[in-house]
């Protein structure tokens, strides 16, 4: 495979910028797994760079299991209202307000610290959801936060399941 075709695969595999792709490539010498690995640390570095920036934008979504007897908000900001209208950070957004749902019911309150530490699929080795935001915080270059959570218990939920299901703009 020729170099310009190993960047593209790798850009089409992990979202990242050309640039990015190539020097991961350069660093793990063609191989496209250890390049992917590489883009994955330099990501989490990134992401850990952007934690204290101010995220007053952001959006509310909501997720219910299919019989809507549980349901689930959750908010979950960002630093500008342009990247809070973005794809990637809003199926990120629907995949938090998935796993709130998912969770088991149980007496204490499920808080955003619990949410990000669940797994962001139900297969074995899938990764946490705070590693997935922080792939979301390298491709789009601003802080994510979650900083509420809420359940809602069956018949809460039941009544707001009439209500229109997705996303509400914060800020």
């Amino acid at each position: 495979m020729s170099a310009k075709n190993l960047v593209l695969a790798l850009r089409q595999q992990t979202g990242a910028g050309l640039s990015a792709c190539k020097q991961a490539l350069e660093h793990s010498q063609g191989d496209l797994a250890k390049a992917a690995e590489w883009l994955a640390q330099q990501g989490l570095r990134v992401a850990a760079t952007k934690i204290g920036r101010s995220t007053p934008k952001g959006v509310i979504c909501a997720g219910f299991t299919p019989c809507r007897r549980v349901g689930a908000l959750v908010e979950v900001n960002v630093e500008t209202e342009f990247v809070a209208k973005n794809e990637a950070f809003l199926q990120l957004c629907t995949q938090l307000a998935s796993a709130a749902v998912a969770v088991p019911a149980s007496p204490s309150p499920l808080t955003p610290e619990q949410l990000v530490a669940l797994p962001s699929s139900t297969e074995p080795s899938a990764p946490a959801l705070s590693v997935k935001i922080a792939e979301v915080v390298s491709k789009l270059g601003e802080n994510v936060r979650v900083p509420r959570v809420l359940r809602l218990p069956s018949t809460s939920a039941a009544r707001a399941a009439g209500a229109p299901v997705g996303r509400g703009i914060v800020g």
